[in-house]
């Protein structure tokens, strides 16, 4: 953030909810809070773990795509949100949603389904649900996360990309139709 930028507070663009019978900002643990943040910056950011973390160093100093906290309500833990691209922060929030109401059907990234189970473990040890809701005065929720969300979602995900097998191939050929049987080798543990 330039320092123009800090000295106005800008407008929320969403709210994480932790709702909960009871739930209240100061019985929240600070690592499960920290915990939240950071899955929902990576479920913004659509970055993988890995990728986050060497690009960390520097949005740190630029704020790029830093969300920031705003304005904390002692409601239920209620966290207001500001995201350098609210349009993309909205496209992604919206896209979980729909996604989680038909999960078969979801094109699931490796930073959405990392994000998800960080949430649902969160939402598990604090037996809530975490709702990102739009700022404005319908607060329409954008995406719903339950302590069961990424059990739900996990085995039905399936992700595009590539990956390495190492094996030994046996038997390749086939005089009527093609077959090959690989044998990868046993790792004792």
């Amino acid at each position: 953030m330039s320092t123009a930028s800090t000295r106005k507070k800008p407008e929320a663009d969403f709210v994480v909810r932790l709702v909960g019978a009871g739930l209240r900002p100061w019985v929240v643990p600070f690592r499960s809070l920290a915990s939240v943040l950071r899955a929902v910056q990576r479920l913004v950011d659509q970055r993988e773990d890995g990728q986050a973390e060497e690009d960390h160093a520097d949005q740190e100093q630029s704020g790029d795509t830093a969300l920031h906290l705003l304005s904390i309500k002692a409601s239920s833990g209620s966290y207001a949100v500001a995201a350098p691209d609210r349009g993309a922060a909205f496209d992604v929030l919206r896209a979980v949603g729909a996604s989680l109401k038909c999960p078969d059907q979801a094109d699931w990234t490796e930073a959405t389904l990392s994000s998800l189970e960080e949430l649902s473990g969160v939402a598990r040890s604090l037996d809530c649900s975490i709702e990102f809701r739009e700022e404005a005065t319908d607060g329409s929720v954008l995406a719903r996360i339950e302590p069961t969300t990424y059990d739900d979602v996990a085995g039905l995900a399936c992700i595009d990309g590539r990956t390495s097998v190492y094996a030994t191939i046996e038997r390749l050929g086939g005089a009527t139709e093609m077959h090959s049987s690989p044998r990868s080798p046993c790792v004792n543990t």
